[in-house]
């Protein structure tokens, strides 16, 4: 389907127009604040816990 060029729609309802659109912005938005909560650990080098690496490394990305 070809869908002409419309420059005067705004984003947002080019993201809600469809529902996989919507679970794509969804999942891209929970992944971006995910990366932002654990910035910081990553910056600081240091977890006082050794079950952070797995929450961290293994857990979060397979949900976000």
């Amino acid at each position: 389907m070809f869908v002409s060029p419309d420059n005067d729609r705004p984003a947002f309802s080019l993201l809600t127009s469809h529902w996989l659109s919507m679970v794509g912005a969804l999942l891209t938005t929970v992944a971006g604040c995910t990366w932002l909560l654990t910035l910081p650990s990553h910056l600081r080098d240091h977890a006082t816990n050794p079950y952070i690496g797995i929450l961290l490394f293994i857990a979060l990305p397979i949900v976000s």
